[in-house]
């Protein structure tokens, strides 16, 4: 079976989608590796599917050698999560998206939950090595404000917490650029956090 976590929580890997604000995505030591976003246009400029990836292959590598690594795609049927699975799909890897909305890409790797119900993700991480946790409320215009705690703060204490329970070993958040604000010039991950709205606030 699998070892036992050294504590109440998997070990919990903390991306923090790099913050490349602004029209070029430099910094003063040149192009920075990763993810480079508008953050008022919210208009993805690299891939951040090939970074989660490169991150699976690194931190997969000492889990199961000798079988692949199952991954549970949490918020799995949105943008980032469709090209992610389809990457993993490539690859030959087992996955299974876990989502309120239906994956239109995998939806026989599709299972309904609702991260602000413990009771709905029970079952969802038996026989999972990875998650990585892409849930989130991010939409400008929701109400009540409170959704956005609910989803993006307790919602990833449900996830960590089944994932402990079912024994996952990693698991994955992604933050947002929303942490930072809207700064001028390029700010990159140790700029000052000045979240601006209720998202940003809920992702730091």
């Amino acid at each position: 079976g699998k070892p036992p976590l050294e504590s109440r929580a998997p070990p919990l890997l903390l991306l923090d989608q790099p913050a490349q604000h602004g029209r070029e995505c430099k910094s003063a030591s040149g192009p920075r590796t990763g993810t480079c976003l508008k953050s008022r246009a919210n208009r993805s400029f690299i891939d951040i599917s090939s970074m989660l990836a490169s991150l699976f292959d690194a931190t997969m590598a000492d889990l199961r050698p000798q079988a692949p690594a199952t991954t549970l795609i949490i918020g799995g049927s949105g943008f980032i999560g469709t090209r992610l699975a389809r990457r993993l799909a490539a690859a030959g890897r087992p996955f299974r998206i876990a989502d309120l909305r239906p994956s239109t890409a995998f939806p026989e790797a599709w299972l309904g939950c609702d991260v602000r119900d413990p009771s709905s993700l029970e079952g969802l991480f038996e026989g999972v090595d990875w998650v990585l946790n892409l849930a989130a409320e991010h939409q400008d215009d929701v109400q009540p404000l409170s959704r956005y705690h609910d989803v993006n703060v307790q919602g990833a204490r449900h996830v960590c917490d089944a994932a402990a329970r079912a024994g996952v070993r990693r698991l994955l958040f992604t933050s947002s650029v929303a942490v930072y604000g809207l700064p001028e010039g390029v700010v990159d991950e140790a700029g000052p956090l000045r979240p601006f709205n209720e998202y940003g606030r809920t992702k730091l």
